[in-house]
């Protein structure tokens, strides 16, 4: 094994894939690529992503894999002529990765944060309603109880009245009474007066 391909496997650590059972250890070339197989690589990037139907923008798992792929090839062309930008690479695809995760964190707490509160606003929502429901059912009670009041109060005002009416009545003909009876009293004592003289 040459130096080339002792560094470019400690950059590029050998894969292990089953295909049919089947183990086999796909290694990293250190053959230099060509022009042609450049255009071929391109060519065939974007005809797996079409197969795997990846979205152009956001969080996609299928073309994250196939970018990953190209940038470990990039890396590995990178690593033959110089290992040591190879290396660093290496670390930049790292931290990219990393970032990526804590993005993929941060976006699922934040899905999970807006379904918490979506929930929370309809579980409000219901309470509110209940409570509107609850206030509507006291008002229309205590319109009822003012009809009521109302009700009672014009017959209790409509009695007085009418004992008021009764009153004065009675007193109107007790005073005509007592004027007759006066009348009559008074003509009692002038044909008395007069019969004296």
């Amino acid at each position: 094994m040459s130096k080339v391909e002792k560094q470019l496997s400690s950059i590029l650590p050998p894969r292990e894939i089953v295909e049919n059972g089947e183990l086999f250890i796909q290694k990293v070339s250190p053959e230099p690529a060509s022009r042609t197989t450049i255009i071929e690589k391109s060519e065939l990037l974007d005809k797996k992503l079409q197969e795997a139907q990846a979205r152009d923008t956001g969080i996609c798992p299928a073309r994250r894999e196939i970018y990953a792929e190209i940038i470990d090839e990039l890396i590995r062309q990178v690593s033959i002529e110089s290992p040591e930008t190879g290396v660093l690479f290496l670390r930049i695809r790292d931290e990219i990765n990393m970032t990526l995760s804590a993005y993929e964190t941060i976006f699922g707490a934040s899905i999970s944060f807006g379904s918490r509160k979506a929930l929370a606003t309809e579980l409000g929502k219901e309470e509110k309603r209940d409570k509107l429901e609850s206030i509507e059912k006291k008002a229309e009670q205590l319109k009822k109880l003012i009809l009521q009041y109302k009700f009672e109060l014009d017959l209790v005002t409509r009695r007085e009245q009418e004992e008021k009416d009764a009153l004065v009545r009675r007193q109107q003909d007790e005073l005509q009474f007592l004027k007759r009876n006066n009348q009559q009293l008074k003509a009692q004592v002038d044909a008395i007066m007069s019969a004296r003289k």
